[in-house]
């Protein structure tokens, strides 16, 4: 059997003489492609028919935890998920009988610890034999893949939630109130006609009474949706008046400490600001029964930094999907805030109370901790 260096050193003197270019010489050719797979990030190997591999390089190694050797004298189907062993043994068959150039697919491989690690496999079939392949650990991306999946999910499920109680709020609040002034308008155009004005005039002030209350409403939920202060005012005028908001519906009290003064935030960074602190109030009051809740929020000229702290009865941010709207809250809002390259700390422990901590950037550059900060518990 041929050698494998030899052969792939043959090629490339084979493929520079043909081009014209200078010819390398055998030891130099050999020591690139030695250092090449030696330093390779990617799994490389060399596998013959016999079921064993051949060559493989210090990726491999490093990548599943065994040692050169223990992966040279094991059958590589020994290292192969058993619910993969068919599939993989079909795609070997492939090449080797069908004479399948390349091919490209998926299995799991036990890594030394006890995992299972997914590798993405190329491989290529040679003539004497042997089968060349590369393999790429794609482990994290699929696990990624598949919380962005949930996540999308999840958040499909949430908007379908909001989309179903404004519907609810036209339906039942707005359209009742369009009915009540259709019977209204009813009334009023009933004594106009028979000529009772005194009738006439009760049933007007009646409607413009029923008049205002609509637009209450739609004005509640306009403001729900997007607060006008936040584009008018600005981000503290808008805070403001949602706290006044919830302090004016439940038994909680908001103090909120600020610096921005006059400060204009760009849009995009108000509104994260907004909905990370009203995400985090309604967390606190629904879930943790929270009294009291401190907003505090300081900026310089490259970030901003903010945080929410509540006296409710906490919880574990790790077993956090035990409460799937908390856990779908927290998950919102540390998604909120890496759109604008923000991170988010969470603190709280059962029994206890927990603090939201926010930090984002408002020059270009990486935001790090405030070096006084001593968090307890992160999520």
């Amino acid at each position: 059997m041929q050698d494998p260096e030899r052969k792939h050193n043959s090629g490339l003197k084979s493929a520079n003489t043909n081009t014209g270019e200078r010819r390398m010489e055998a030891p130099g050719s050999l020591a690139e492609l030695s250092r090449l797979f030696n330093l390779s990030l990617d799994i490389l190997c060399i596998s013959s028919s016999d079921g064993y591999f051949k060559l493989v390089n210090p990726a491999f190694t490093s990548t599943l935890g065994w040692s050169e050797e223990e992966l040279l004298s094991r059958p590589y189907m020994s290292f192969v998920h058993p619910d993969d062993v068919d599939s993989t043994r079909r795609n070997v068959e492939r090449q080797v009988v069908a004479g399948e150039k390349t091919l490209c697919f998926e299995n799991r491989y036990r890594h030394k610890a006890g995992s299972w690690r997914l590798l993405e496999w190329t491989s290529m079939p040679q003539s004497d034999g042997l089968m060349y392949a590369t393999a790429r650990d794609i482990t994290e991306r699929k696990r990624a893949e598949e919380r962005i999946r949930l996540f999308t999910h999840e958040l499909i499920a949430v908007r379908e939630e909001e989309k179903q109680r404004v519907s609810s709020v036209l339906h039942h609040d707005v359209g009742s109130l369009a009915v009540g002034l259709s019977a209204h308008f009813d009334a009023l155009e009933d004594g106009i006609r028979c000529g009772k004005t005194r009738e006439a005039i009760k049933w007007m002030k009646r409607t413009r009474n029923l008049f205002d209350q609509s637009l209450v409403r739609l004005k509640e939920l306009a403001v729900e949706l997007r607060p006008p202060e936040l584009d008018l005012l600005g981000l503290s005028a808008a805070l403001r008046h949602h706290f006044s908001q919830v302090t004016g519906l439940g038994n909680v009290r908001i103090h909120f400490v600020q610096n921005l003064g006059k400060r204009r935030l760009p849009g995009e960074v108000a509104t994260v600001v907004f909905r990370i602190i009203q995400e985090a109030l309604t967390n606190a009051i629904k879930h943790g029964g929270a009294k009291r809740v401190d907003v505090r929020i300081s900026a310089s000229k490259k970030k901003l930094s903010f945080s929410v702290h509540d006296d409710g009865k906490g919880f574990r941010p790790a077993q956090g999907d035990r409460q799937k709207s908390r856990h779908l809250g927290l998950r919102l809002m540390e998604e909120m805030a890496t759109s604008v390259g923000g991170i988010v700390k969470i603190d709280s422990l059962p029994g206890e109370s927990t603090s939201v901590s926010v930090v984002l950037p408002l020059a270009p550059g990486q935001v790090t901790w405030p070096a006084s900060r001593n968090g307890r518990n992160g999520g």
